[in-house]
């Protein structure tokens, strides 16, 4: 794997960039990339990038650059940016990248491959300290959502849920174009957020138009699952329409496994909703 050479306290940076190019760092933070000429052409993950591609990454001069935002730079500070890091910690975070992802070439899907550090047996989800602060901020914004659309509240309410189990089981509601906006004013960086799957390699929300139900550990949320609030009455030709569930990638955990530990009978049922019942019931 590769690594890069510290000299005498300095960092080569000609070696650090040619362990991670520019398009493969992009790539992990689940940029999708299209070339373009000597480019490769994607969408902007630091402002809100609905229309044309802005994001433009130059394999020759190992350099990226958004003709929107006007954001640029090398890879060191788009992981600076992205993470909001330090120079010397997006550096550490870089070369701790190549070495536990290994070179890939980058991907034409959504979400980036999931790093050996994140890939948790049974279930289990491991998360660092600022992707679950994401989570927990994404989570309050859909909840608080949720309590003030009308819509949302009463389609929850008619699936059987009281404002106790609402609010205990943080229920939400991603109205989209919220989160980006949200997390900024939070003053919490957007690299947890597309590393997690929150946000798609678009920057758009991607559990937006969905009820969201977060799986909770010691009330902290670890995972979320999105209900399309509105199946779309008549998708176009050829198109499959929206999955009715979707949830963010990675292992998914066993719902309610934390609240039947040490009882001496199990119900396993099938849905979400079946699962919150089953919470509000005791």
């Amino acid at each position: 794997m590769a690594t890069y050479p510290r000299r005498l306290g300095r960092i080569d940076m000609e070696a650090l960039k040619r362990a991670n190019p520019v398009q493969e760092v992009l790539a992990r933070y689940g940029i999708e990339l299209r070339p373009q000429g000597r480019a490769a052409v994607g969408r902007c993950p630091f402002h809100a990038d609905q229309g044309r591609p802005n994001l433009y990454a130059w394999g020759d001069t190992a350099s990226w650059f958004c003709f929107r935002c006007a954001l640029g730079g090398d890879v060191v500070h788009f992981v600076e940016l992205a993470e909001g890091l330090s120079f010397r910690d997006a550096v550490d975070r870089l070369a701790a990248g190549a070495r536990a992802w290994g070179r890939f070439v980058p991907s034409a899907q959504a979400h980036p491959p999931v790093p050996p550090a994140k890939q948790a047996a049974a279930g289990r989800i491991d998360h660092d300290p600022d992707e679950l602060a994401t989570l927990r901020a994404a989570t309050m914004l859909y909840h608080r959502r949720l309590l003030t659309d009308p819509r949302a509240l009463g389609y929850v309410e008619r699936r059987g849920m009281d404002r106790a189990t609402i609010e205990a089981c943080q229920l939400g509601y991603a109205a989209g174009d919220e989160l980006v906006a949200y997390l900024r004013w939070r003053h919490v960086e957007l690299g947890p957020a597309l590393r997690v799957g929150l946000l798609d390699y678009r920057g758009q929300e991607f559990l937006a138009g969905r009820i969201v139900v977060p799986e909770l550990k010691a009330g902290q949320p670890v995972w979320l699952v999105g209900r399309l609030l509105e199946q779309p009455a008549a998708p176009t030709e050829g198109a499959a329409p929206p999955p009715k569930y979707l949830a963010l990638r990675g292992a998914k955990p066993l719902l309610g496994l934390e609240q039947v530990h040490g009882t001496e009978a199990v119900i396993v049922v099938e849905g979400v909703f079946d699962v919150l019942a089953l919470r509000r019931w005791g």
